[in-house]
């Protein structure tokens, strides 16, 4: 009898956009003991598009830098180079991934719960705010490659959206035996985004055995799963906000996940309001 293939061999076999040249030569330099900052800046350099991109956002509000920084040598100098090569990772990777058409909406949620993770983050815990930005912009970067993958992908995402009965990872694991989370884990990994991050995406079906520690999670994990999950409700509740015909609410987050942040369910409800109000000016 055939041995039967997991979910991680499955996600395995997808097709992951290759690295760029820039980012390789930037990882080997990250590998030495004393990384050279001249270096890395040259190697970015060679990518006119990525070292935009990346000065783009490193003078985003992400980041609250006094002074507009005009290259990357500079950023360097004020961030350090492992922060600079996080950075290059996260923004190289979106660009690949905006090769994937009809993704306009995927993305407008993504930075939502991108900027919702890092307020969030920076008001409850001590996480770095591109950790929380990054987990926040990829939670669902598995979709894409599913998308890609199979036909019926986006059929299936409709009628779970459709219908509240429902979830998403378990109607997936169904169909294809395999969900967006384990291949989302599997491109940021191979990417070599840093592990927490790609844990609390992988781990976003399975929250509730995480908090109940019927998973052995580490704690770094568990806070950006926690930021995450929180995140991700209130980017739900604002998007519903503005449907009329869908007024269906989500059930709030388990109280085990507002514990682990030292929180009420009171607590969480103001501050739940007081992003939706953010959100609402930004519109």
């Amino acid at each position: 009898m055939a041995k039967a293939i997991s979910a991680r061999e499955i996600a395995s076999s997808f097709s992951i956009p290759p690295r760029p040249d820039a980012l390789i030569a930037i990882s080997n330099e990250m590998k030495k003991s004393t990384p050279d900052a001249k270096k890395i800046a040259q190697s970015l350099k060679t990518d006119v598009t990525l070292y935009a991109t990346v000065l783009k956002m490193i003078n985003s509000p992400l980041f609250g830098l006094r002074n507009r920084v005009t290259s990357v040598d500079h950023a360097t100098m004020l961030l350090g180079t492992t922060k600079v090569f996080s950075l290059v990772k996260v923004t190289a990777l979106r660009t690949a991934l905006d090769s994937y058409p009809g993704l306009d909406r995927f993305w407008d949620t993504a930075k939502e719960v991108a900027h919702l993770s890092t307020s969030l983050a920076s008001r409850l815990t001590e996480i770095e705010s591109e950790d929380a930005y990054t987990v926040g912009m990829f939670h669902d970067c598995g979709i894409p490659l599913m998308m890609q993958k199979y036909p019926d992908f986006k059929e299936l995402l409709y009628q779970v959206n459709a219908n509240p009965n429902l979830t998403f990872s378990n109607e997936q694991n169904s169909q294809y035996r395999v969900n967006h989370y384990e291949v989302g884990h599997q491109l940021i990994n191979t990417w070599l985004l840093p592990e927490h991050i790609c844990e609390a995406i992988r781990l976003q079906p399975l929250y509730t055995d995480a908090f109940s520690r019927r998973l052995d999670v580490d704690e770094k994990v568990l806070t950006l799963l926690a930021i995450l999950i929180i995140a991700k409700h209130i980017s739900n509740a604002f998007r519903r906000m503005w449907r009329i015909e869908d007024n269906r609410l989500k059930p709030l987050p388990p109280t085990a996940v507002f514990d682990h942040l030292g929180l009420s369910e009171m607590d969480f409800l103001d501050i739940k309001d007081k992003c939706l109000e953010e959100l609402e000016t930004q519109e």
